[in-house]
């Protein structure tokens, strides 16, 4: 919960901030994810996979 209140995270990004602490517990440093709201922490960097597709 200090990660939390540190990072001012609440409600429902609660469980975006707990992946990225497990991943970095785990060794990664890279999250991906298409949310642009993803609660992180300063040490795991998040990217959008579909950031620079060209769909249209």
């Amino acid at each position: 919960m200090r990660w939390a209140a540190s990072l001012k995270v609440r409600g429902r990004r609660i469980f975006d901030l707990q992946i990225a602490l497990i991943a970095y517990e785990h060794g990664a440093r890279e999250i991906w994810t298409h949310d642009r709201n993803f609660a992180s922490v300063p040490s795991v960097r998040v990217r959008d996979p579909l950031e620079n597709l060209n769909l249209g």
